[in-house]
């Protein structure tokens, strides 16, 4: 098991703000090489470069994990760019947008993976 004190190759989901963005910047700390991904390229760009500025390694790979062709692009870049993954980290969330009280229990399909569909 790998932990912060073997740093290795690590993906953060979610990593352009708040959690994924702290532990990121931890694990890069640390000695870990990150891959940030997150929607919004602008915020991961400043995560890059806050933590190469602090003498770290890190890429950034924008893109929305819903997308089903997403994952492997990331996986692309980690393997041309460092050769391994050592650490996952899933921190992206996404969520229904309005008003509580407007939404309704019907979940859906919204997993790509077989057998890790939603239930209503």
């Amino acid at each position: 098991m790998m932990g912060l004190s073997q740093p290795g190759v690590a993906i953060v989901t979610g990593a352009n703000r708040g959690i994924g963005r702290a532990i990121a910047t931890r694990l890069a700390s640390a000695g870990s090489r990150v891959v940030l991904t997150a929607r919004d390229a602008v915020f991961l760009k400043e995560v890059a470069e806050a933590i190469r500025g602090a003498g770290g390694a890190a890429i950034e790979v924008a893109g929305d994990l819903r997308n089903p062709d997403f994952p492997a692009r990331i996986v692309d870049a980690v393997l041309q760019s460092y050769g391994r993954i050592d650490i996952l980290v899933n921190n992206a969330g996404a969520t229904k947008r309005g008003r509580f009280l407007a939404l309704t229990r019907k979940i859906g399909k919204t997993s790509s993976v077989p057998g890790c569909e939603s239930s209503p």
